[in-house]
């Protein structure tokens, strides 16, 4: 029963979190339209600018404990970064603001994980480019440069061929996948990003009924 507990309040814990980047010829002009979208939208924020990956101050902590949703928003110019932070009881669509350079979510297993994913992106880490299917290609091409590897070996074994293929996949898919091979470990999954579309139900009444 305390085993039971405690995955449920682990799952319970669990926060997805938003980062999408947007690309500005000027810093101080993203600010400016980014802080006067979030206001209209009544979003309190966190701002960060030119954040070092060890920057990881308690009140950035603390947002994972104030709502539903996490969401990261980078300003960015050639030179310099800012970020944003907060948190909402629904997905905020970005793309109402505008469109994204790239938007990617993240599920979250703890504080420490949002920490380690802060980590990550303060240390220019996540490029933006297009992660879909990433797993599946990586490990693809893992598998088959670790066949070609233990061919050239020239290991006549099949149980020792297998074992030395299944490692060297596992290392270079670890290295093919980094950083989201990393952050697996410490919680951090990629996951589709959550739509905030409305479905209407429209009712309508056929000829020759009551009240038409």
């Amino acid at each position: 029963m305390g085993r039971f507990l405690e995955a449920f309040k682990s799952l319970e814990n669990q926060k997805t979190c938003i980062y999408a980047c947007f690309t500005f010829d000027s810093l101080s002009t993203g600010m400016r339209e980014v802080e006067g979208w979030l206001s209209s939208k009544g979003v309190k924020f966190k701002r960060v600018i030119d954040p070092t990956p060890e920057f990881i101050s308690p009140d950035l902590k603390a947002l994972y404990n104030e709502g539903g949703f996490l969401s990261i928003i980078e300003v960015r110019d050639e030179l310099s970064r800012a970020f944003y932070l907060f948190s909402t009881p629904v997905p905020l669509n970005v793309e109402e603001f505008m469109k994204p350079e790239f938007a990617l979510a993240f599920s979250l297993k703890d504080e420490e994980s949002f920490e380690a994913l802060l980590k990550v992106i303060f240390a220019k880490k996540i490029s933006g480019a297009r992660y879909r299917h990433r797993s599946l290609v990586n490990f693809f091409i893992s598998f088959v440069l670790s066949l070609i590897l233990s061919s050239i070996l020239g290991i006549e074994s099949v149980v020792v061929q297998a074992v030395i293929v299944g490692l060297l996949a596992f290392a270079l898919f670890m290295i093919a996948d980094y950083p989201f091979s990393i952050l697996h470990f410490k919680g951090v999954d990629l996951v589709p990003v959550p739509t905030t579309e409305r479905v209407f139900i429209v009712k309508i009444k056929r000829p020759g009924k009551e009240g038409t």
